[in-house]
């Protein structure tokens, strides 16, 4: 049997983040609960390494661009897509976050089950 995704979702302890993750569960993905803090993220991220990282763009400590600017420094193992969300609907920001090395960006709110289908695309599985 394959082994399944593994996606860091960066919504621990919220109502939205237990939805987003029992859908992702769902469709057979490992989800990892981090906070919603791009700090503690950074920390997850160098104690386990997911295929997929997803997580809010603006943060308390560090933000999604302060994670995606840190991430080389850590020396990963490999890198995990990166997906990004928001209700700031600006594009100059989603063109900073694809430029600094965001692989997806999603506008809030979104269809969990779209979500579930673009990590399948992204990551071939």
């Amino acid at each position: 049997m394959e082994k399944a995704i593994t996606v860091m979702l960066a919504e621990e302890g919220t109502e939205y983040g237990q939805t987003c993750a029992n859908v992702l569960r769902s469709y057979g993905y490992e989800v990892l609960l981090a906070p919603k803090d791009g700090s503690e993220v950074l920390a997850r991220l160098s104690a386990n390494t997911p295929d997929v990282l997803l997580m809010d763009l603006f943060m308390p400590q560090v933000d999604a661009l302060g994670v995606l600017k840190a991430m080389p420094e850590l020396k990963l193992s490999k890198r995990p897509l990166v997906m990004l969300m928001s209700s700031v609907d600006n594009v100059r920001f989603e063109r900073e976050v694809l430029a600094a090395g965001a692989d997806y960006y999603f506008l809030k709110p979104f269809d969990l089950d779209v979500l579930a289908e673009r990590i399948a695309q992204l990551t071939g599985w």
